[in-house]
């Protein structure tokens, strides 16, 4: 069974799906039928007909609607629950109105499952806590980086001053390895994937006991946005193929420009790439400067 924090947790990711789904079927539009000239033209008998008007729903919308739907209901259903079912028909809805129904009615019935608590996560509460603890704690970093060596002059007679530079991907991961070894000691770098063709991956940083990727990346004020999330995005075809032993990736960006105004946008636009399950940006913090 679910701690409460964790079921509180997931009925607001659920409700917020829920009235997604909701708003997307609500918002449906009709294009209307067209009339047949069913007469026969010899006698001129019978009456043009019309056909059924066709109902819509905006196809962008619910195909990403759908893939945020399917990402958490594989987060909180493992594949040996009694519930797996509703996520294979989830999976197979299409996006015409009634599909679209059909789904939120599924998700309704997911959420009465966890108000009344019937809906149990054997194998998948273990691993979402473990995931929500991952994330936690790299959202904690700029709160570690307060006591970051970064001297203008040495703190002991005779020495040198010392710089902890963070200049580049390699050093980000070097800090993300010394902070997770000590917590996830399966904690695996530099791994090659399952190669896809020609191309063989090799990703940032693996914990195959969450089936977790945490992919590490260097924004540096040449770069843009835009290309954090296309870099991220061609990652993820490449590592999350059929039959990898990974399901998931956390993302985690530097930004060496400090562009915070542009974190929240960012952020959301990671989440909404299959199998990116969070994303973190953190700023260089202030005190790295030179004097």
């Amino acid at each position: 069974m679910t701690n409460l924090d964790s079921s509180n947790s997931y009925l607001a990711q659920l409700k917020r799906l829920i009235t997604e789904g909701d708003s997307i079927y609500e918002n449906r539009k009709v294009s209307p039928g067209k009339f047949v000239d069913n007469r026969r033209s010899l006698y001129g008998l019978g009456e043009p007909t019309k056909t059924p008007d066709i109902e819509y729903v905006d196809s962008q919308k619910c195909d990403i609607w759908k893939i945020q739907c399917l990402s958490f209901l594989n987060k909180i259903i493992s594949k040996e629950s009694p519930h797996q079912d509703q996520v294979t028909k989830f999976d197979n809805l299409g996006c015409v109105p009634i599909d679209v129904y059909q789904g939120v009615s599924i998700l309704k019935g997911i959420q009465a499952s966890l108000e009344n608590e019937l809906l149990t996560f054997p194998v998948a509460s273990q691993k979402i806590s473990r995931i929500d603890e991952l994330c936690n704690l790299l959202r904690r970093v700029p709160a570690g980086l307060r006591r970051w060596t970064w001297e203008q002059k040495s703190r002991t007679r005779g020495g040198d001053a010392r710089k902890w530079h963070i200049d580049n991907e390699y050093h980000v991961q070097n800090l993300l390895c010394f902070l997770l070894t000590p917590t996830f000691p399966d904690v695996t770098d530099e791994e090659s994937t399952l190669p896809v063709g020609q191309a063989h991956p090799r990703l940032d940083l693996g914990l195959p006991s969450l089936k977790t990727i945490v992919e590490a990346k260097f924004m540096r004020a040449t770069d843009t946005p835009q290309s954090m999330i296309e870099q991220i995005a061609a990652d993820a075809s490449l590592y999350l193929v059929e039959d990898s032993r990974y399901s998931n990736i956390i993302v985690f960006i530097w930004d060496d420009s400090r562009r915070i105004e542009q974190h929240d946008m960012l952020i959301n636009g990671l989440r909404l790439i299959s199998g990116v399950v969070d994303a973190v940006v953190v700023s260089r913090p202030g005190i790295m400067h030179e004097a």
